[in-house]
């Protein structure tokens, strides 16, 4: 015993290093991933951090550092959450299946704290950035039509008898959206063109990449058909104007200030020149205000099945008030009033609730929504000492994202995840690393490959 930790104590700090480069890897794939818990090559990342958790030791100590901190304990009360009200569930079975796989994201500030090192958030970014980038160039490719729809590779392996079809990259509903669907993927472009922006005036170099991506990202917004993504692309760019604006002292603002006034103008031109090309976001426009012409002039709710999906939620909260009807139960309920039935609720079409807000409600009731407000009320309240400019307005721009989308979708795998993981990096108060590494072009060069190898992996299971 007194061997291994001897051993422990002697490779500490190089474990650590390893758990930071793990999680670069899992953050260059975390915008192209289609469903997070589900990707064999996220299941084979998280399963060598667990290992070498397992083989750093010290447990105790670093786990405690995780819980100090203010947003691990506001995620863990709404872990706890599901599984109080697990047991007011008619099926737990059922239940529990869709909380480990959907809702287990509130245990990740418990896991990453106990080893993110905060000044390793500028590599995460950039990782990030990067997996952004290639879905980018792909959604290109497959928009004008270089590269088809989608791709797939036969893996036939004789002598372990594996034969699977594996699909490099598949377009989500006919769309040039190469790996997640069209609302999940508005909706991380939208973070993707904040984050840039937030760095075009916040690094200390100029980088005009940058900007050259933060153009081609607001086009391809609007070659996809989410609205969602266009409203909160417009609200994220408009709060970081105002308070890089508002508080300029605060950050050297590198890049020339007078552009401040040329990004919005650039984000506006860019969406009318869209909308006067016939394409998808004019047809988007016009279809959401022929619905909403017609809800207004007839009372009709079933042109929007996501108004008549909010009516008949209220319904249901009011006859559940106040503790909900329990985990995972909420679409089910819906489904079972005699009203519904013949509509879009019970069609199959609808798979949840689409508001984070009512879902809560349905599930846990008022003590649940209480809970998740006081989530949220942390993390916009949130603000180390020692927080730089970049990393305090990231994690605004997040903050907003997850205000705002709740009221349009009930949170699965990706959203929350993308969520979570740029909250923790941008939050991270302690220094773990005994010495910061320099990630230089063999180091990169290293990454690659282990991105290769975790994706030859995944394919390949």
């Amino acid at each position: 015993m007194h061997k291994i930790k001897a051993l422990q104590l002697q490779y500490e700090d190089k474990i650590n290093h390893y758990l930071h480069y793990t999680t670069i890897v899992i953050f260059f794939f975390l915008p192209i991933t289609r469903s997070f818990p589900d990707s064999y090559v996220i299941s084979f990342l998280f399963f060598l951090i667990y290992i070498l958790l397992i083989l750093r030791g010290n447990y105790i100590h670093y786990f405690s550092l995780a819980f100090a901190h203010p947003l691990t304990k506001a995620f863990f009360y709404f872990f706890i959450i599901h599984i109080i009200w697990l047991f007011g569930s008619e099926n737990i079975h059922e239940a529990l299946h869709t909380w480990i796989k959907y809702e287990y994201y509130s245990l990740y500030p418990l896991l990453f704290f106990s080893f993110i090192d905060k000044r390793f958030c500028h590599y995460f970014l950039s990782a990030f950035l990067a997996g952004a980038f290639f879905s980018e160039v792909l959604s290109y490719l497959m928009q004008f039509h270089t590269i088809p729809m989608e791709y797939s590779i036969h893996i036939h392996i004789p002598f372990i008898n594996h034969d699977t079809l594996h699909y490099f990259y598949r377009s989500a509903r006919g769309g040039p959206t190469p790996f997640v669907e069209h609302s999940a993927t508005s909706f991380m472009l939208a973070i993707t063109a904040s984050i840039l922006l937030i760095k075009l005036f916040t690094d200390k170099k100029i980088n005009y990449l940058y900007l050259f991506f933060f153009a081609t990202i607001s086009m391809n917004i609007f070659f996809i058909q989410a609205r969602t993504g266009y409203i909160l692309y417009f609200f994220l760019l408009g709060y970081i104007i105002i308070f890089l604006r508002k508080h300029h002292h605060l950050s050297s603002l590198y890049f020339p200030k007078k552009l401040l006034y040329f990004i919005p103008l650039l984000a506006i031109g860019i969406s009318i020149f869209m909308y006067n090309q016939n394409g998808i976001f004019k047809q988007r426009l016009e279809i959401t205000q022929k619905r909403i012409t017609n809800v207004i002039q007839t009372g009709d709710l079933s042109a929007m099945p996501r108004l008549l999906l909010v009516k008949q939620a209220l319904v249901t909260i009011e006859d559940n008030f106040p503790f909900g009807v329990g985990s995972g139960d909420a679409l089910k309920t819906l489904q079972s009033y005699p009203e519904n039935q013949n509509t879009e609720i019970t069609s199959g079409f609808i798979q949840n609730v689409h508001n984070q807000y009512l879902d809560i409600l349905l599930q846990f009731g008022i003590i649940g929504l209480l809970v998740y407000l006081y989530l949220l009320y942390k993390i916009f309240t949130y603000k180390h000492p020692n927080m730089s400019t970049q990393r305090y307005l990231i994690k605004q721009i997040v903050a907003i994202s997850m205000l705002y989308i709740g009221f349009l979708a009930t949170f699965w795998a990706y959203i929350p995840t993308i969520i979570v993981m740029l909250l923790i990096i941008t939050t991270a108060e302690n220094k773990i690393l005994k010495r910061l590494p320099e990630i230089n072009k063999k180091t990169v060069f290293k990454l690659f490959l282990f991105i290769l190898l975790s994706y030859t992996i995944g394919a390949i299971q």
